[in-house]
């Protein structure tokens, strides 16, 4: 998976722009952003959804991300206002613990967290949420979205949204866990952002692979599948005239007690 990031690093700013600023005003009301508060972007990639929400929520202080693909890591170490950590969630709390171990904490106390589309890269999802979750301070928030398996709405090809449809849906457990926890309450919600980019923008996207899935597809099947958006849900559209992109997620607010 890191070989994909590494090879659309270049692109990915261009591959995800509309999707952070979609993206902006839901997180801002989940996470209750306010200007002092310190974020940390797990799964942050360049930097490019952190910088958005910097500057829509005017945050004071730098935004943090854990990145653990050199190559979206270094992009991300060269934008104002992020501090970029090339470390996966594991990683950055396993060294946390160690520190309490020894009494050496210096850890920043983030008070609001943020996982976009990451969560099915943690290689122990359930450790992680609790590390994450017992190193947050009172009334400390964290966000977890991800799209849903089934009702996903984006214009992709009816193969590509049947592949997506049999995925297991990692939700179904980590609901759970997270509802019988006593040190927070969760909160499970369904959001949509839509937002309107050229039809030959969208084309570049699935051909860019933006969707970590799609690099399981051959040239051909891409094009196959774009063929069909073109043949049937896009048809008659011009190159350069806009569609609507219908963004659905399910939301987790973990806020702690």
């Amino acid at each position: 998976m890191d070989e994909h990031y590494t090879q659309i690093s270049n692109q990915f700013d261009y591959l995800y722009e509309p999707f952070h600023k979609g993206n902006a005003s839901i997180i801002i009301n989940r996470l209750k952003l306010k200007q002092n508060d310190l974020l940390l972007d797990i799964g942050g990639a360049t930097g490019g959804q952190a910088q958005v929400l910097r500057k829509q929520a005017r945050l004071k202080n730098p935004v943090t991300i854990l990145e653990p693909c050199k190559a979206l890591a270094d992009i991300a170490s060269t934008v104002n206002g992020v501090i970029s950590k090339q470390e996966t969630v594991e990683q950055f709390y396993g060294h946390y613990e160690a520190e309490v171990m020894k009494g050496e904490s210096k850890m920043i106390p983030f008070n609001k967290i943020l996982s976009v589309m990451s969560i099915h890269h943690f290689s122990d999802k359930l450790k992680s949420l609790d590390q994450i979750i017992t190193c947050l301070p009172p009334n400390g928030v964290l966000l977890v979205l991800k799209p849903p398996c089934s009702g996903l709405d984006l214009p992709f090809s009816k193969f590509h949204l049947q592949y997506n449809r049999q995925l297991p849906e990692m939700f179904d457990y980590i609901i759970p866990y997270l509802k019988n926890r006593d040190d927070a309450f969760t909160e499970v919600s369904n959001e949509v952002s839509t937002f309107q980019i050229a039809k030959s923008r969208w084309y570049s996207m699935i051909r860019g692979r933006f969707w970590s899935f799609l690099h399981r597809f051959s040239d051909d099947e891409i094009e196959e599948s774009i063929q069909e958006l073109e043949d049937e849900r896009f048809s008659g559209v011009k190159e350069d005239e806009n569609i609507t992109v219908i963004d659905k997620y399910i939301a987790l607010t973990v806020t702690k007690k």
